[in-house]
Parts: structure tokens; C-alpha cells; sequence
């Protein structure tokens, strides 16, 4: 079953006795394990049938106690195991995936990494749900799905703005979504200058406007973008704009090879959701030929190092940008 199915069945009060939520991306384990305690028993119920408990605190017996009671004027019993990585007892629970308590939820919040043995077993009688990492190619589709799914909708350009500036952290994401989705009237449709205003992202000092300047060899805007994240490189750090510039250049490097396809073909290749973005890495393949790409791609892994400390005594995270970003534009000031 997809995330989606999930929260729509458990929202309706249709129930499985086992919920095995697994996988390395913890926000759509979160907010299922969310859901299933706010549905599936009403407030005054949760004192006497409901048991939350930790991995690292909980033993087999005890759990195995907690599975097998009924409820007490309740239709059913919740048992749930947080941070479920840290029990090692799972594989004593054989026959348990083959006769689970039928009045009992048993939610297995197993975060950060996939489940081990009994994955069959839970599969015939309850639900597995594996939460994949979403991959930062997909983070603006799954931006825009997410508004989508609250009858709003956003700019292409601010969910790529959003995606570059906010990383990979989904629960990061939702959260900034909702305090736009909470403050603009409905039918307001999300632009960067919302996205200014309420989250603080500049619509024109941003790592997705800094790409824009070097795919057009614009020095003087590059470098002036360059020296505001510089002045404020403690609200985006260096590591994430190094990340977002590395990215955008294997995009380059990817389309480079690519370069006779037709659009349609050059956007499925570069994971593009809308194939208009195409022109923007046609433009950036003009200004960096092959091998100025594969300079750059290597300039970067150099300044991540001394991001890192290598090599690297006293400069500022700051000025380590705005060297990277000169260099990038000056292939002879990096022969130096």
C-alpha cells in the first residue's frame, strides 16, 4: 500500500493488526504513526488501551504482554514501538506474525533503515510500508503534490527555489508548506515573493538565482548573490549550497551527454518533471563546455573538503564561497 492509502484507510477507522512503517526517510513514518494515534482511539480511551514505548526501553516479555491484552471499553487496543530499531527482539515474534491479537494495532515505527527477518509473515496479515528517500530530482514534484493534495498551487520556479534552498528534509519542507499554506487566502496561487515573505528565502539572493548568473556567465550578479549568502551564510549553510551547485552541474555534465536528444528525451534524462526547464541546461551547456563542467565539478569537491577543514586554516565559510564562486567564473584564477 502507498503512504496515501494508508492515511486514507486509517482516517476512514479501517485497521490493520499490524503496521510494519520501515525505510530510511522518517517523515512519512512520523506522520503515519501520527495518524494512527489520533484515529484510532478516541481521547478518553488512550489512558487504559493505548501503550507507546521505545525500542532501547522495551524487552520481549513485556511487549508480548502488551499485545496479547484486550481492550477495556474500547473496540480495540494501540500498541506502539518508537525507534523500533533498537529492539533486537522482532525474530522471537514468529508466532505472533501468524496469529496476531485481532483487537490489537501493533504499529512498528522502524526508522532509518529496513526491517530484517518476518517481513513475509507480517505482509500476510498486516500492512508493510517502506518510506524511500526522496530523491532531491523529485523534491520540487513532491513539493508540488503535497500543495496539490491542499487544493494550492505553486510556480514551478518556487518549488525548485524551495527544493534548492530547504535540502532534503521533508519534515522541514511540510512544515515551512504549511506556515504558507496557513497564512495566504485560498486561490492564491505560491510564488517566490510569498515564499520571501514567509519563509525568508530572497527571491533574488538564492542558490537557484546564483545557478541562473553562471549558466549566463553573469559575473557581476553571480558575485553579488555570491556576497549576500556570504553576509548570511548561517540562514543556508555552505555544505547546502556546495550540495545544490554539485548537483546542478552533474545535471549540466548529464546533458552534455545527452546534448542530440530531442527535449522530451533531455528532460526524462535529467529527471526534469517540465520539459520548458530543458532551455535553462541548454543555455548552461553554452557556458560551460565539457571540460569547464568536469573543472568546475572538481573545484567544488575541493572547497567541500575545506568546508570540512581540510586544507583550509583560517578561512570563513563566507569567503570560502565567494572564492569558489570567482573561480567557478575564472578558469584562469584556478590554475592559480
Amino acid at each position: 500500500m502507498t503512504f496515501q492509502e494508508i492515511l486514507k484507510d486509517v482516517k476512514k477507522k479501517k485497521f490493520s493488526p499490524i503496521y510494519l512503517l520501515h525505510g530510511d526517510e522518517p517523515y512519512f513514518i512520523d506522520k503515519l504513526t501520527e495518524a494512527i494515534e489520533k484515529n484510532a482511539l478516541a481521547e478518553h480511551e488512550k489512558a487504559f488501551n493505548q501503550d507507546v514505548i521505545y525500542g532501547k526501553d522495551i524487552d520481549l516479555p513485556r511487549l508480548k504482554s502488551y499485545l496479547m491484552q484486550y481492550p477495556a471499553m474500547a473496540e480495540r487496543r494501540v500498541v506502539i514501538v518508537k525507534e523500533a530499531a533498537d529492539f533486537k527482539g522482532f525474530k522471537d515474534l514468529k508466532a505472533y506474525w501468524a496469529k496476531p491479537n485481532p483487537a490489537t494495532v501493533f504499529v512498528i515505527a522502524h526508522k532509518y533503515k529496513k526491517f530484517g527477518a518476518g517481513l513475509a509473515a507480517i505482509k500476510k496479515v498486516g500492512v508493510v510500508f517502506e518510506s524511500k528517500k526522496v530523491y532531491d530530482n523529485k523534491l520540487p514534484a513532491w513539493i508540488t503534490d503535497y500543495l496539490k493534495s491542499k487544493n494550492r498551487e505553486i510556480k514551478p520556479n518556487t518549488s525548485l527555489l524551495l527544493a534548492e534552498y530547504l535540502g532534503n528534509d521533508l519534515a522541514k519542507i511540510a512544515n515551512e508548506l504549511e506556515k504558507i499554506h496557513l497564512n495566504i487566502p485560498q486561490g492564491t496561487a505560491i510564488d517566490n515573493a510569498i515564499v520571501e515573505k514567509y519563509i525568508g528565502i530572497s527571491k533574488e539572493y538564492n542558490v537557484f538565482e546564483l545557478q541562473d548568473a553562471l549558466s549566463a556567465r553573469n559575473h557581476e550578479k553571480a558575485m553579488r548573490i555570491a556576497y549576500n549568502l556570504s553576509a548570511n551564510i548561517h540562514k543556508q549553510p555552505l555544505i547546502l549550497i556546495l550540495a545544490s551547485l554539485f548537483g546542478y552541474f552533474s545535471k549540466i555534465y548529464i546533458a552534455h551527454k545527452n546534448k542530440s536528444k530531442y527535449d522530451s528525451e533531455l528532460a526524462k534524462a535529467l529527471g526534469l518533471r517540465f520539459q520548458f526547464h530543458v532551455k535553462n541546461y541548454r543555455r548552461a551547456m553554452q557556458a560551460f563546455p565539457l571540460p569547464e563542467v568536469q573543472r568546475c565539478m572538481a573545484l567544488l569537491r575541493e572547497y567541500d573538503l575545506k568546508a570540512k577543514g581540510l586544507d583550509n586554516a583560517s578561512a570563513s565559510h563566507g569567503e570560502l564561497l565567494e572564492e569558489l564562486i570567482f573561480k567557478t567564473l575564472n578558469p584562469v584564477a584556478h590554475a592559480y
